[in-house]
């Protein structure tokens, strides 16, 4: 499995058990943009590899340490959320299963459901 798979499998590990915590909010965005379908982003961005983890803040350019150190750290889902932490004090709980994850992995169900009527979490 190449790197780029395996980062976008750790990222939406993590987008998704954000997505279906009870800490969701409108405080952060998960985005992805394709090289094939964006390249004029990846230039405006001087981005010249990939896969590249950012972190837009809400005012302001990105720094330095907006850009997740890949090749330092790895991008283990765990790892990506300690980051988000660190630059936005929002803490993202990363939920992974073993049991079945082969099926989890082929027919991608989501890790949870929000029940519309109380709101509460099942998995």
């Amino acid at each position: 499995m190449g790197k780029n798979r395996q980062a976008n499998e750790e990222y939406q590990v993590l987008a998704n058990s954000w997505r279906y915590s009870s800490a969701f909010s409108n405080k952060l965005f998960f985005t992805i943009v394709d090289y094939d379908e964006g390249a004029d982003v990846f230039q405006q961005l001087n981005m010249n590899s990939a896969p590249t983890f950012m972190h837009f803040p809400p005012k302001g350019k990105p720094k330095r340490a907006d850009t997740f150190d890949l090749q330092r750290i790895g991008f283990a889902a765990e790892q990506l959320a300690k980051w988000i932490a660190d630059r936005t004090d929002v803490h993202c709980v990363v939920f992974a299963m073993t049991s079945g994850q082969m099926w989890n992995h082929i027919r991608g169900p989501p890790y949870a459901h929000k029940n519309p009527q109380n709101g509460q979490v099942v998995s």
